[in-house]
């Protein structure tokens, strides 16, 4: 396989799980208005979905160079992606008191 798709698999997945969980996030918060739940729910969500990604990309990558990276970014996208999620929802929250 290319480097180039290769690549644009792996951002691709990543930016799929981001979407996925936050949409996730952003509906279940507008159902249920709460925000601890939501966080907790949303979270678990984003933790199985990169462990799914991480679990393929052992697969997928050729060397262990390659393997260890792409689960540093993993891991740097779900601590990112969380504080989003969180940020979100904290100002979805503060919105509908208002």
């Amino acid at each position: 396989m290319s480097r180039e798709l290769e690549s644009l698999l792996f951002f691709g997945v990543m930016a799929i799980v981001i979407v996925t969980f936050i949409t996730f996030a952003i509906i279940r918060m507008k159902i249920t208005k709460n925000f601890g739940r939501t966080l907790a729910q949303s979270i678990c969500l984003s933790l199985f979905l990169f462990s799914l990604a991480c679990i393929w990309w052992f697969y997928q990558a050729n060397d262990g160079f390659s393997q260890v990276f792409g689960w540093l970014f993993y891991g740097i996208a779900f601590v990112l992606s969380s504080f989003l999620n969180t940020g979100l929802l904290f100002y979805m929250k503060k919105k509908s008191l208002m």
